[in-house]
């Protein structure tokens, strides 16, 4: 026993032998210091001043072990927290020796890098005076005294500032206490009032109550009254033509007395006709025993139809009983127009049910509603046992079935319908006063079994003289043969058949009442969860990815529906979309074609002429923004099937949904559209489709704006690499951004993890890959964390954040590229940093990197370099804000005077880095002056690298390149005609000029990159440079993109998914051109 317990365990033990009872009191003993009390535990240490302490200890151990563990156990604490305090020491002594290490490398390498200016030779120019410096120094002279005086008037300001936020903020307390004060009153004062409303509505309410439940008694007492009034009237009319039938019979009987021939005839022919029921020797008691033989037989029926009603009656309500689903419901309708067919027939009455749509509530007005004839007797209309007849109360307001059934949920009985006005003919809508039409008419509202009695149905019958033409009814034509006077089986619908029609509708009510029960039990159990992205990623790589996650997650809620997402190409007219996702299949399934039957509708064009069955049923226009439920698209004429004939449409319900684009535009419109079909046809409810609609923009539109926004940001920087490849003397440019900025609605802290979005050639293996700082080494969020806070947005590339230094010199830099162990000595990094304009302080979004890892080049990066890079790292700033944001476009210096022709086909936003770039190069080109280009143009003896430029220049506008082979040939070209032509020009055209003058271009500058331009050249030389550069990205990416659009694909998400290049395959996408020769020897570049 090593735990404590009761000690009548201790008294169970056996005590036979000597060991047995040692045993058992060494237990005993033990058990005593297990269950002693720790008050007795310390009067017997002599602790008795302790003996009021509250102290916990296991079952299984002593207070004396107690003790000792807790001796133990502080033992070990505090040789942990020395252990603690000596390892922070040796930590605190490394950082400290780390720092001094930085410290005086940082003063090694500005030591080294004065050396090395001091020994370089001033730039010398080619003419004798340099203009252009003599202006930089007199600008130079002006910016200092300008800035002198804006230092003095800012310090000024900065002073009144300072002393007007003190008045203000004591101000604004004072201010502030007295709002308070008002506020809690006010607060106070709406509290009462709350109180006495709340006291003065329920004192309404049972006002209420008590009217309503006295209302209701007296419609009760007055539905009594009227019931019986209405019964006594049918006794009254009943008795009328009893009599009347006898008094005829007995005239009938003098006449045939008198010794009439035609008499004697009659009754010879009812002798030989009689019926089986009938004997011989009815003829011998004469006319009086035949009638009433006859009379007495119709009793019997009549008696015996009434015993079969009532059987009939109890099936039904055992039926409803078992109806669970709707279906079941429905199905009990034409169970009770079957089984009343026959007494029916009997009376010469026609039995049918129609069902009202919408369910008339207390929500629905009855003139907004309809009844549908859905089942009918064999004795009515073929339309009528089609289905194709309806009553519309819009249209007949006063018909006793719209206003008892519908208006009063009371059942109707017209005795004659011949006088009563507001009976109508289903089929042609005529008054059946007007048609001579002659019988009795009952209708009986059939309510829901629930506290709102509802109208769901109607179940009515009627005794028009056209039944009698039924086939079913020949009996009665045969027994009145037996008769040789008038009619005397009147037709007539007796009080058992009207009770019987009453329990019929009581259980339709039930089990219609069950069935809606048990489908909004289902619709509330309906779960529809989009899932998480795959491998544990934070974000979907794809619309794909997410389209196929909806389509199952709208399978797993729907079992058996089928599912589709179509994109929208073209809105308002000629509206069309093309099917991307179907049943979870998409364009980059692994193995889209392994689920055929699946995905038979993927990459289905869609427009709004042509096959809409499973398509946008016309809705893709922003003017239908909510979704669309087509009940059955069997009678919708607006559907029609891909698969088969028209004729042959699937009966089937389809659930329509659009998915809003407002990543590209500041008003939305619609991007996609989901569709849900399901057999059979409504069995997706207003109920169902709005929980659906509510998934969709609940859940998987803010999905899809993220990933719109994260597309956004990937195209501007893949952008921004493409140009920096180009423009730069870097080997390697990235861009990785935060993973949550496409978000954040506050600053992104630095810590989050970063991701690559977009990299240059070489490095396009890069993108995707995702690092944080506890993982994969710091260097990139150190960098973001260094930042200065509270500085003012960048306005200009000076003021952009960047760091420059060798990769060896970057603490805790990770080289992706195993292979390459330790970068090269002469290896640089470029860091800048990509920050939102649009706050007070800097939020980070990512960085723009640039490094010379794999080049050849042995000097560092030059000035030039570092101003593109900042330069992009800005613009990037602006345009991620503003895509994350959803704000408008920034403009940039200067405007076009018309915009690019790609912009008509997919918008500014998806060239929106390079349209900024190429705004800012014509607005430098505007700045060029005529002396600056006849400066250019009398270069004798120009720096290589001026004739490539100016040639490139040329060649991008159309210019032949066996025209430029020489300086000569260029130089007289250089006049203010090119630069009207330069500014006017527009590359992102399709045909103006050949794509393979761009490439003739590209390759003529390949490996140029702006430190050559800017440190050889002059300036309207730099300014044709970035003009060069720039119409040339802007040219190969407006034909990559016009190329996605022809085939089909989605610009974003092509350009996020596989990154293109900046260079190679597209390069080759350009084509040969006939009049573009291969002139090697005179476009080589310049070597550096």
């Amino acid at each position: 026993m090593e735990r404590a317990r009761e000690f009548h365990f201790v008294a169970q033990l056996p005590r036979t032998t000597v060991p047995e009872v040692d045993y058992a009191d060494d237990v005993y003993d033990r058990q005593v210091l297990l269950n002693e009390p720790w008050y007795l535990y310390a009067a017997r240490t002599g602790r008795a001043n302790q003996a009021a302490d509250i102290h916990d200890k296991f079952v299984t151990e002593t207070w004396a072990e107690w003790e000792q563990r807790k001796r133990v156990q502080a033992a070990t604490l505090d040789a942990y927290d020395r252990e603690q305090h000596r390892l922070a020491e040796l930590r605190r002594a490394k950082e400290k020796q780390r720092q001094q290490h930085g410290d005086d490398t940082v003063s090694y390498l500005i030591r080294l890098e004065e050396k090395r200016m001091s020994t370089n030779l001033p730039v010398m120019h080619t003419l004798l005076l340099d203009f252009d410096e003599l202006r930089a120094q007199r600008e130079a002279r002006q910016r200092h005294d300008v800035e002198e005086e804006e230092t003095r008037v800012r310090d000024a300001l900065a002073r009144e500032r300072q002393a007007w936020l003190v008045d203000m903020k004591t101000q604004a307390h004072a201010e502030l206490e007295v709002i308070l004060s008002q506020l809690e009153q006010r607060r106070r004062e709406r509290e009462l009032e709350e109180a006495r409303r709340r006291e003065e509505e329920n004192r309404r309410a049972e006002e209420l109550k008590a009217e309503l439940e006295r209302k209701r008694r007296e419609q009760e007492e007055e539905d009594r009254k009227r019931r019986e009034a209405t019964e006594e009237a049918k006794k009254a009319e009943r008795r009328r033509k009893e009599e009347e039938r006898r008094n005829k019979a007995k005239a009938d009987r003098d006449a045939a007395k008198s010794g009439q021939s035609t008499v004697d005839v009659t009754s010879s022919q009812a002798m030989t006709s009689a019926p089986a029921g009938i004997s011989a020797s009815d003829d011998a008691s004469g006319p009086d025993a035949r009638i009433a033989a006859r009379l007495a037989s119709r009793e019997k029926r009549i008696a015996r139809m009434h015993h079969e009603l009532g059987s009939v009656v109890q099936r039904l309500q055992a039926e409803a009983g078992s109806c669970a689903s709707s279906e079941d419901a429905v199905a009990l309708a034409g169970s009770i127009v079957s089984q009343f067919a026959h007494g029916a027939a009997f009376f010469h009455a026609a039995v049918y049910v129609g069902f009202v749509d919408p369910m008339l509530s207390a929500k629905t007005a009855p003139e907004d509603t309809s009844i549908h004839f859905r089942y009918a007797s064999s004795n009515c209309s073929d339309a009528l046992r089609a289905g194709l007849l309806s009553l519309r109360p819009k249209d007949h307001p006063t018909a006793p079935m719209v206003v008892s059934c519908l208006k009063e949920r009371q059942a109707t009985d017209v005795l004659n319908v011949a006088q009563h006005p507001g009976l109508i003919h289903l089929g042609t809508g005529e008054p059946l006063s007007a048609t001579g039409a002659t019988g009795e008419f009952v209708a009986i509202p059939v309510l829901s079994n629930d506290s709102h009695k509802s109208v769901l149905a109607v179940i009515a019958c009627d005794t028009l003289s056209s039944n009698a033409q039924d086939p079913a009814s020949s009996f009665r034509a045969g027994e009145e043969a037996c008769y040789d006077g008038p009619s005397w089986l009147d037709a007539s619908i007796t009080p058992q058949m009207t009770s019987a029609l009453v329990a019929a509708a009581d259980s339709l009510g039930r089990a219609l009442t069950t069935a809606m029960t048990n489908q909004a039990k289902s619709e509330k159990a309906l779960h529809l969860s989009i899932g998480t992205p795959p491998h544990g990623a934070a974000d979907w790589p794809s619309l794909g990815a997410l389209w196929a996650a909806l389509c199952h997650a709208l399978r797993r809620g729907l079992p058996g529906c089928d599912c589709y997402v179509a994109r929208v190409s073209r809105h308002g007219e000629g509206a069309a979309a093309t099917i991307v996702c179907h049943n979870g299949i998409h364009a980059g399934s692994a193995d889209p074609g392994s689920a055929a039957a699946e995905s038979s509708l993927l990459g289905r064009s869609i427009d709004s002429a042509g096959s809409l069955t499973l398509s946008t049923y016309v809705h893709l226009t922003p003017a239908t923004p909510s979704r669309v439920l087509v009940a059955d698209t069997a009678v919708d004429a607006k559907c029609v099937p891909y698969r088969g004939t028209a004729a042959a449409k699937p009966s089937e319900c389809l659930l329509l949904v659009p998915i809003s684009e407002a990543a590209h535009s500041a008003a939305p419109q619609i991007g996609w559209v989901v569709g849900v079909s399901l057999t059979p046809a409504g069995s997706i409810s207003d109920t169902m489709a709005a929980a659906i609609e509510a998934f969709i923009r609940g859940d998987v539109q803010p999905l899809v704006d993220r990933r719109l926004v994260q597309n956004v940001c990937a195209m501007h920087a893949e952008q921004a690499c493409d140009w920096l490849s180009l423009c730069t003397g870097g080997a390697n440019v990235y861009v990785s951004l935060l993973s949550t900025h496409s978000t954040a609605a506050a600053p992104v802290a630095p810590t989050a993890p970063l991701t690559m979005v977009a990299a240059s050639d070489e490095q396009q293996w890069l993108v995707g890959k995702t690092w944080t700082k506890q993982a994969d080494g710091g260097s990139s969020h150190d960098f973001l964390a260094s930042v200065p806070p509270g500085s003012p947005p960048p306005t200009d590339p000076k003021e952009v954040f960047a760091s420059r230094k060798a990769v060896t010199a970057w603490t805790g830099v990770k080289l992706w590229n195993d292979a390459l162990k330790t970068p090269p000595n002469h290896s640089e990094l470029l860091m800048a940093a990509i920050v939102s304009p649009g706050r007070l302080q800097p939020a980070p979004y990512g960085i723009v990197y640039v490094d010379n890892v794999h080049s050849n080049k042995k000097h560092p990066f030059e000035a030039p370099d570092d101003v593109m890079a900042r330069t992009a790292a800005m613009i990037l700033g602006i345009l991620l804000d503003a895509a994350v944001h959803k704000a408008p476009l920034p403009s940039a210096e200067g405007t076009l005077t018309t915009p690019l022709s790609i912009e008509k086909a997919v918008g500014e936003d998806r060239i929106a880095f390079l349209k900024q770039l190429w705004i800012k190069a014509i607005h430098d080109l505007k700045g060029v002056t005529k002396n600056q280009l006849l400066e250019l143009a009398g270069y004798n003896s120009p720096p290589p690298v001026i004739p490539h430029i100016v040639a490139a220049t040329m060649i991008v506008q159309g210019t032949k390149p066996t025209t430029v082979k020489e300086w000569e040939d260029m130089r007289k070209h250089i006049n203010q005609k090119l630069l009207d032509a330069m500014l006017a020009f527009d590359p992102s055209h399709a045909t103006k000029p050949k794509a393979a003058f761009f490439l003739r271009a590209r390759k003529m500058t390949k490996g140029m990159s702006a430190g050559d331009v800017f440190s050889r050249g002059s300036y309207p030389a730099s300014c044709f440079f970035s003009w060069t550069f720039t119409a040339v990205l802007l040219r190969r990416t407006s034909d990559r993109m016009r190329k996605r659009l022809a085939a089909g694909k989605d610009i974003d998400e092509e350009a996020a998914s596989s990154a293109p290049s900046s260079g190679g395959a597209d390069e080759q996408d350009l084509g040969p051109d006939d009049d573009v020769e291969d002139e090697n020897a005179a476009t080589k570049p310049p070597s550096h």
